[in-house]
């Protein structure tokens, strides 16, 4: 009995913190959803752009011959 009174209270603070987290973590996806739509609606669009990378950038410095 004392097994399953010890089990019992740790699979209830389990259960607890999964249904605390999920809500947590869903009411946070909604709001970032809102703020995403939000911005999407009053993006300013660059109707020139294309994707496509015009510049090479590396990380490594170019070397220069002396």
């Amino acid at each position: 009995a004392a097994w399953t009174r010890f089990w019992g209270v740790w699979v209830a603070i389990a259960v607890v913190a999964a249904v605390f987290t999920t809500v947590w973590f869903f009411i946070g996806g909604l709001l970032d959803l809102r703020d995403l739509f939000q911005t999407l609606a009053t993006l300013k669009r660059d109707d020139r752009d294309d994707g496509r990378v015009r510049e090479r950038y590396d990380s490594a410095p170019e070397e220069t011959e002396a």
